[in-house]
């Protein structure tokens, strides 16, 4: 079988999904090509798209919670007019190369994480390309705007009880799979918390928190601030802070903070691992991020979500205890995680509930429309 995976790089977790999904399929005998389609107009295309993301997110976070209102008032209106959003509109240019692509590499099954590149899929199709099946995967925990112009033969989303979300936003409720979202098979690969320790170089005696701010470093050096009380009553404890992609954040951590109890740590492949080695995450709620770590059972403190989709996943890991959400750090994030510390059991518990299977039931899935096809 040869699939087709598109996905958009806003952000990291899009991406991430999707190359889960591919090793999956990859591991199931299958050859699985990832993409993003802006880039079949250059990388420089698809490096803007997804720079100008990152950049509207990093700089003006409360101007994209308006933004994002904005886009749900427009779903819950669009029944009503008689046009496609401006967002489907704007598809068209990539559009147009995506087809050509597709004539060419006529793959069995497409399978879409970001809604940009299911919105070029929905235009082909209304414009009478004879398309494979197409599953689409919600990378957040509720339907995000424009979700409802994605025209797919099955949709996976996170959890059963964010299914009503999407029937809301229109799309029928017998094509939507709670799945879950996939995550790469290495953070369903249990290693002890000493064993992982000793693998990424860490002293197994001590705990370990790690910070993250997700692929764009969010509001690290506060929140390193708002912590140096709780590591004075600890001195056993090391906070391990991910940067992601901001050198000059990582740098300027080790020039403040040069003492043994904070480490900064710039972008890694070994996620998994750090995961399994420490005993607290503290990360803003991407869908990505919060789903590896649900799946790595290791308790989670949220923070600074990007208003509107994280909100919503803060909001939902909250309500399911899975996490904590330190509504305003600079109070309460300290308290918060000195009470995860001393009881973490009931939400590694809580966190156990959520599916980690979620990329090889897509690759299975795939197969089996592929069957049901021909």
């Amino acid at each position: 079988m040869e699939a087709l995976i598109l996905s958009c790089s806003t952000g990291g977790g899009h991406n991430a999904a999707a190359k889960a999904v591919q090793d999956a399929l990859s591991r199931q005998g299958h050859h699985a090509i990832l993409l993003d389609p802006y880039s079949l107009q250059g990388q420089a295309v698809a490096d803007k798209v997804g720079r100008f993301y990152v950049d509207f997110v990093r700089t003006a976070p409360r101007l994209f919670g308006v933004v994002y209102k904005l886009g749900e008032a427009y779903t819950k209106l669009q029944e009503h007019l008689p046009h496609h959003s401006p967002v489907y509109l704007f598809q068209r240019k990539t559009a147009r190369t995506l087809k050509q692509y597709l004539e060419k590499s006529q793959p069995d099954v497409i399978v879409t994480t970001h809604v940009f590149a299911g919105e070029m899929l929905t235009m082909l199709r209304n414009e009478g390309m004879k398309l494979p099946p197409v599953v689409y995967i919600a990378t957040d925990y509720t339907s995000i705007p424009f979700t409802q112009e994605v025209q797919a033969d099955r949709y996976i989303v996170g959890h059963k009880d964010i299914v009503q979300s999407f029937v809301a936003a229109g799309l029928p409720e017998w094509k939507i799979l709670p799945y879950g979202i996939p995550v790469n098979e290495a953070f369903q690969s249990r290693m002890s918390r000493p064993d992982a320790c000793r693998w990424l170089g860490l002293d197994p005696a001590k705990r370990h928190i790690l910070l993250s701010g997700g692929s764009m470093g969010f509001g690290l050096d506060g929140m390193i601030r708002t912590l140096l009380p709780v590591l004075e009553e600890h001195p056993d404890t090391v906070l391990l802070v991910l940067t992601g992609s901001n050198e000059e954040l990582q740098k300027s951590i080790h020039e403040k903070y040069p003492g043994p109890q904070i480490r900064g740590l710039g972008p890694t492949d070994q996620m998994p691992r750090y995961l399994q080695a420490c005993q607290v995450l503290i990360t803003k709620p991407g869908g990505l991020s919060t789903t590896e770590a649900c799946v790595s059972q290791i308790p989670m403190v949220l923070v600074h979500p990007i208003p509107g989709v994280e909100t919503i996943n803060a909001r939902f890991f909250e309500s399911h205890a899975m996490a904590r959400w330190a509504r305003d750090p600079e109070q309460d994030l300290a308290d918060i995680l000195r009470e995860v510390l001393a009881d973490p059991a009931p939400m590694e518990q809580a966190q156990a509930t959520l599916q980690s299977n979620a990329a090889l039931r897509t690759a299975s899935l795939c197969s089996s429309l592929v069957r049901r096809k021909g």
